[in-house]
């Protein structure tokens, strides 16, 4: 019976370090995320200019070499991916799920404007929502990267018409 309590206390111990290990885990996750999204949103903003390679380089390089030394950061970063861009084909993503959500509105939203909009106006939306097809066409097949830079030339063609633009959020902070 004496041996019960140092067992206990030996468990409870274990049980302890354990715990703090896994807060040590998450801690240095979150630092990681933070510094990688922190260093993507130096990459631009209103007026900025766009960095060179090598930063942008630099900013990948190192985000990849703390997942190689991190198997559990880099399973949560690839279930987020996943979450993100639907896995391996895409089509589950919340990225599909507003894109098919906008081309599906944008495409009734020009069928029932379109002789109320003025040539330029409808010659920009018909841009846009070919755009926004060839984005869904690509997270489909599982080409997330041509996605990606389908995505960046939207901004080429303006905004979208009022309507359709979601509401923004009065505060919008990471972590």
């Amino acid at each position: 019976m004496a041996d019960n309590p140092d067992k206990l206390l030996d468990s409870a111990l274990d049980e302890f370090e354990e715990h703090k290990e896994e807060e040590k885990k998450e801690e240095a996750f979150e630092k990681t995320i933070k510094e990688t999204i922190e260093g993507l949103g130096d990459l631009g903003g209103a007026g900025a200019e766009m960095p060179e390679m090598p930063e942008i380089e630099h900013i990948f390089s190192t985000l990849s070499q703390e997942l190689d030394a991190n198997p559990e950061l880099k399973e949560e970063f690839e279930k987020l991916s996943d979450d993100l861009f639907g896995g391996i084909n895409g089509s589950e993503g919340v990225l599909n799920e507003s894109m098919v959500e906008l081309r599906d509105k944008l495409r009734e939203y020009i069928d029932r404007k379109r002789t109320e909009l003025s040539a330029e106006d409808l010659s920009r939306y018909s841009a846009q929502l070919d755009l926004y097809t060839q984005i869904c066409d690509s997270l489909a097949n599982g080409q997330q990267d041509q996605a990606m830079e389908l995505v960046a030339r939207l901004s080429d063609h303006g905004e979208l018409p009022s309507e359709l633009m979601p509401p923004m959020p009065e505060e919008c902070t990471i972590m």
